[in-house]
């Protein structure tokens, strides 16, 4: 079976997609009230904080998915960016993937992230994966909404 680890898991969006999927997804999360969800919908979740977790760990996962907050990258929020301490959490994913050489990744965030993103595919394409990244609409997949978000896929 497949496994994928999920930072900043949320509530369980990409854990409903996994499952959907046949993956078994386990997400890391900090928020209490975001863990007592996903463990009422029966997803797998580490209660912690990404920050303070060995990735080795993690060795042998298949994937990585990573949703870093958005507040700090939002156009609704005060676009502190790197300047707020969450804004920093960007670059988590990037260390988990250099140091347990998942098969894929996949990481989504508000539209600003995207330059992000772009620099992160370079170094991945230095550790051998084949990389896009670019602009997903949600509407055009199904989601009644009509808002933007930057993936990267690696």
């Amino acid at each position: 079976m497949t496994v994928a680890l999920d930072l900043f898991a949320g509530a369980g969006g990409w854990s409903l997609a996994c499952a959907n999927i046949g993956i078994r997804e386990i997400g890391i999360e900090i928020n209490e009230d975001a863990c007592r969800t996903r463990a009422a919908a029966g997803f797998e979740t580490v209660n912690a904080d990404v920050t303070l977790i060995d990735p080795s760990e993690y060795f042998g996962i298949d994937g990585l998915i990573a949703s870093p907050p958005c507040q700090p990258f939002s156009e609704a929020g005060k676009h502190l960016g790197l300047s707020d301490s969450r804004g920093k959490l960007i670059y988590e994913p990037m260390r988990f993937i250099r140091t347990i050489c998942p098969t894929w990744v996949v990481m989504e965030q508000v539209p600003t992230v995207l330059r992000f993103w772009e620099f992160f595919a370079l170094e991945l394409h230095t550790l051998g994966y084949s990389t896009w990244t670019g602009m997903l609409r949600a509407d055009e997949y199904g989601v009644p909404q009509t808002r933007q978000r930057a993936f990267l896929f690696a």
